[in-house]
């Protein structure tokens, strides 16, 4: 197992033959952040002409916005009681808060408003840089259109410009599976350490990179078992610093998760596995549900982003003598991490089939750039130059329509997420 991924030459990593072209990659970024700053902005716009809150107020309130921007000005309460979850907010993770009153400059500017600028910023940035992986293997810009544009105009966008964490972490997962691919494992191990210090899938990252590091570093077996230790440690140090903060304040270690599991159900170990299986089948279990109930098509959205992680795994596995590339070992790491998150989310009790689901699917989007190298590949290439953009504005069209109507019923307060 040890020795399934061992290193390549230097000459055994390739790119693709076309470079990276900055320009077309910022220009798609600009643009289709653009366009979903521009419809967000609009239905937030009507919000606050019928209700008369201002725009800071009507993206603080959209769901957990709220709990983000109440801890970056007051920090942590709890009362003692687990099921009392609208009176406290300590299960949200402490790095967001941070940043926004970073961000906010202490409290001076609005929170919330503060949060949607930096995470239109952080749309753009991560935009570009999934851009820019697309690109580096396969040359392709309709294939980049469809991963890093529809990531833009992700049908759950509306929590992307909120004041929510998820564009932070994904920031810090692409920094994190940069790293990997550089074999910086240490700085790849501190970054983990923020990421779950934002968010508690961040822990997902710990067993990747002690994996990756395990089967691609150079080295005796023993000493790279012992480091990859090392590094799963530090890579939790942000969630550990969260827990270790609940416990000097509020004398429950796991205060955080005791909340969750009383809020949205406990998931044993042992029900893991079938909890995955039915959790994953519930859009075939309920097809007569679909119209009443949104939470299915989010679902299904995270079973496809599952699969392709799955399928990029399998086919690694496949190869593993061959050595790993640059490329592949970014894609190997955002595989397994995307993988390791949702056996993390059932044992953290948040419920993977809740009005949240479909969020969860942003920070799974990764998956889609290895994926996109192996879509190529089975496409004939007398076909690539029609059936690739053909399936890019078909998807980015869908992609759209939904971002636009989940974005409308979210600020409006007609749906759940």
């Amino acid at each position: 197992m040890a020795d399934a991924f061992p290193v390549p030459a230097p000459e055994a990593a390739t790119r693709s033959a076309d470079r990276p072209n900055w320009v077309a990659d910022a220009l798609l970024a600009a643009v289709t952040c653009a366009v979903a700053t521009f419809i967000f902005v609009s239905i937030a716009r009507e919000v606050t002409t019928t209700s008369g809150v201002s725009f800071a107020e009507v993206v603080t309130t959209v769901f957990d916005g709220e709990k983000y921007v109440e801890i970056s000005k007051t920090g942590y309460r709890f009362d003692g009681h687990y099921d009392h979850l609208a009176e406290q907010n300590l299960t949200w993770p402490p790095g967001y808060p941070l940043a926004l009153r970073l961000v906010s400059l202490g409290g001076l500017i609005h929170p919330g408003l503060a949060g949607f600028f930096l995470n239109v910023l952080l749309l753009l940035l991560n935009t570009f840089l999934l851009s820019r992986e697309v690109r580096a293997r396969t040359g392709s810009f309709g294939l980049c259109l469809l991963v890093a544009g529809t990531y833009a105009l992700h049908p759950y966008g509306e929590f992307q410009l909120a004041p929510f964490s998820e564009p932070l972490f994904v920031t810090q997962t692409l920094a994190f599976l940069a790293l990997i691919r550089a074999r910086r494992w240490w700085l790849a191990a501190l970054v983990a350490g923020l990421a779950s210090g934002t968010r508690s899938a961040g822990l997902a990252f710990a067993p990747t990179l002690a994996l990756v590091y395990v089967l691609c570093a150079e080295g005796p077996r023993l000493r790279r078992w012992v480091h990859a230790l090392g590094l799963g440690l530090v890579s939790i140090t942000g969630q550990l610093a969260y827990l270790g903060y609940s416990w000097l304040r509020f004398g429950d270690f796991l205060a955080p998760h005791r909340i969750q599991q009383v809020s949205h159900g406990k998931v044993a170990l042992w029900e893991v596995p079938w909890a995955m299986l039915t959790k994953m089948a519930s859009p075939l279990i309920h097809l007569g549900s679909w119209t009443k109930d949104v939470r299915l098509p989010g679902t299904v959205l995270i079973d496809l982003l599952m699969f392709a992680a799955a399928i990029v795994l399998l086919r690694a596995w496949r190869h593993r003598g061959e050595g790993v590339a640059e490329e592949d070992l970014w894609g190997l790491a955002a595989a397994m991490s995307v993988l390791w998150m949702l056996p993390l989310i059932l044992l953290m009790n948040v419920g993977f089939v809740s009005p949240s689901n479909g969020r969860y699917s942003i920070t799974l989007w990764i998956a889609l750039v290895p994926l996109a190298a192996l879509l190529q590949r089975a496409i004939p290439a007398r076909a690539r130059r029609l059936a690739i953009p053909a399936l890019a504005l078909a998807c980015l069209t869908v992609s759209l329509v939904w971002f636009t109507g989940m974005t409308s019923n979210t600020l409006h307060g007609l749906a759940p997420f």
